[in-house]
């Protein structure tokens, strides 16, 4: 890790400074290293000499780095997500994922699909980090008759993950279709209408993991 450097002063007008660190006659110094420290300061009024010490630590703190984010997903509105901050991370962190609500708790439960941003604040001011992730889902059936409502089968939210990659089934385990990311099936193969019933999917992602399930084509 970078070494950090603190700069602290004991305030401007007094007659003399001496620091633990061995710093005399100057109002401010350079702490290289976490401890405790003090600085004792004199002031001069003529007939009387006053003089304060003042003992303080010095704490090591930096900006989290965020070394993963855990997601489970695929449900309605039972997902969740777990921040892992990297060894680096040095401080008192808390968590938000809205940018106004903070937990000292790195998981956040509860949650529907969607896109969110997840925050992490130093507390004593050393800096922030951020980082967008997104929470997948897919129809739990779809009505390909013509009415513009559910005619397509899709995931939700696939757009932000590039390089998704998903496999239609019937109960048959024959390949039905297979699209990208972005892209939806209508209930059709080969120009045909295929009948209701249950299709099992295979999602691989970005990674090279695998996710399954099934859902409903209904007419």
């Amino acid at each position: 890790m970078r070494k950090q450097y603190k700069r602290v002063s004991a305030g401007l007008g007094y007659s003399s400074y001496t620091w633990s660190t061995g710093a005399t006659n100057v109002s401010q110094t350079t702490l290289t290293a976490p401890g405790d420290y003090w600085v004792t300061v004199t002031k001069d009024h003529g007939d009387i000499i006053c003089s304060f010490t003042k003992y303080f630590t010095v704490q090591v703190a930096n900006a989290a780095t965020i070394k993963s984010v855990i997601i489970k997903e695929w449900e309605e509105d039972q997902n969740s997500v777990e921040v892992v901050l990297s060894k680096e991370s040095i401080g008192d962190y808390e968590y938000a994922i809205d940018g106004i609500h903070y937990q000292k708790e790195n998981v956040f439960t509860g949650l529907t699909p969607g896109v969110y941003t997840i925050y992490v604040h130093e507390t004593k001011g050393c800096g922030n980090t951020s980082e967008e992730v997104y929470i997948f889902n897919y129809p739990k059936y779809f009505t390909p008759n013509g009415d513009g409502i559910n005619d397509v089968w899709h995931i939700k939210y696939a757009a932000y993950e590039p390089k998704m990659a998903v496999e239609v089934y019937d109960m048959n385990g024959k390949l039905i279709t297979k699209f990208a990311n972005n892209e939806s099936w209508d209930g059709t193969f080969k120009g045909e209408s295929l009948p209701a019933d249950d299709y099992w999917f295979v999602i691989t992602r970005a990674n090279g993991r695998k996710y399954n399930g099934h859902f409903s084509l209904i007419r």
